[in-house]
């Protein structure tokens, strides 16, 4: 089978984005066991300048965007129409091409529908389009009331919403499927697209690569890791650091906290430094030496929408999680304690610090992640999505 991937991020192990690694293996798994030819578009601005394409990658074209829109062309269309950068590398995307006739084609994220009906539509066989972390839901929060901006941010993200809808529209015809992440975000893409078939599918991660971790030396350190260049983990960082944790510590003695990952504000950096009980690891290489380091998963996200790849991980290591409710969803095979306070999260670090219950939760996950996240079987799901 020759499959089309084009993606809206940069495809490469080291990435610091979750989706983009989501889309990695992906990758990783259909080039195994179809002919993939993958084209990449940066929209993370990842990519070193000049660097060569993954060599697991055969037939590979890795695009950056080389310009800026001018200020009408910004108010005229969205931040993932990318029509000039297209029209501006034409040349070098039919080179890549070459008229090739694939069998199947998957759009993942925003950036990608750009592709659509630019003259090579005819080569695509089947389109299947990919999302987690709903664009649109996002323009809609942002424009009602309780987005918490001021009017003239909510009429722009009005307009933007406006914008939105119509484009993905026109884009959407051209597509046989929406993957979707979880049952909550295909609730979203129904209500917006009734006529289009979707699918969900969840994230998948090799095993080799995620051993499960020597029991933690201490269970009373906290963690949180994520890519702050994404708001939905400064919010959960900040939340967790200036609100969360000082009531913590008040209700559980001897309670760390390490905030991990790259991107750090100012603003988390000042309030940190100095703080005797939270530590900062900035840039983490390697992810086994945080979770390494840390004896329970605090995952503070209350914004955004997606499965939370940075769960799925934690637990693949052997550390439990405590999430709130947004921050599990679609995460429902595995045993999450929830919770929405301070007070909420002080009972349940207690009742998971009791005698068995540590070990318990951080076995049955494992076991889960086993039997319902690997991404073989996220792979096999993928291709029978993509089969004509």
């Amino acid at each position: 089978m020759k499959i089309l991937f084009l993606s809206s991020m940069a495809l490469f192990g080291e990435t610091r984005y979750g989706g983009a690694k989501r889309l990695y293996y992906f990758a990783r798994e259909l080039a195994k066991i179809s002919d993939l030819h993958l084209f990449c578009i940066d929209g993370c601005r990842e990519w070193p300048q000049g660097g060569a394409p993954p060599a697991e990658f055969r037939n590979a074209l890795y695009l950056s965007q080389t310009g800026r829109k001018s200020l009408w062309r910004r108010f005229l269309s969205l931040p993932i129409e990318l029509e000039h950068e297209v029209h501006g590398q034409k040349d070098l995307i039919a080179g890549f091409l070459a008229g090739k006739r694939f069998d199947a084609t998957l759009l993942a994220f925003p950036l990608a529908l750009t592709f659509l009906g630019k003259g090579w539509d005819r080569l695509l066989g089947k389109v299947v389009y990919l999302e987690d972390d709903l664009l649109l839901e996002s323009y809609r929060k942002a424009a009602s009331r309780g987005g918490g901006s001021n009017p003239a941010s909510r009429l722009k993200n009005a307009w933007r919403l406006r914008q939105g809808v119509a484009y993905y529209r026109r884009k959407l015809r051209s597509t046989s499927a929406f993957i979707c992440i979880s049952k909550e975000e295909q609730t979203v893409i129904r209500s917006l697209f009734p006529a289009l078939q979707s699918q969900v599918l969840k994230y998948g991660i090799p095993l080799e690569g995620y051993p499960r971790l020597e029991a933690a030396a201490d269970p009373k350190i906290l963690g949180f890791i994520g890519n702050y260049g994404h708001l939905p983990n400064i919010d959960a960082a900040m939340w967790l650091a200036t609100e969360l944790f000082p009531v913590l510590e008040e209700k559980v003695p001897d309670l760390r906290l390490v905030l991990a990952g790259r991107g750090m504000t100012p603003e988390l950096k000042a309030f940190c430094r100095g703080q005797e009980k939270i530590t900062l690891q900035e840039d983490v290489s390697r992810l086994e030496d945080f979770y390494g380091s840390i004896g329970i998963f605090v995952n503070a996200v209350r914004t955004g929408r997606g499965l939370r790849t940075k769960v799925v991980e934690a637990v693949a290591f052997g550390r439990p999680v405590l999430s709130t409710p947004l921050g599990a969803e679609g995460l429902e095979e595995l045993r999450i304690p929830l919770w929405e306070s301070a007070q909420d999260l002080a009972e349940r670090i207690t009742e998971l610090l009791a005698p068995h219950a540590y070990k318990e939760l951080a076995d049955a996950n494992r076991e889960a992640v086993e039997a319902h996240f690997t991404m073989e079987s996220m792979g096999r799901q993928l291709l029978g999505i993509l089969a004509p």
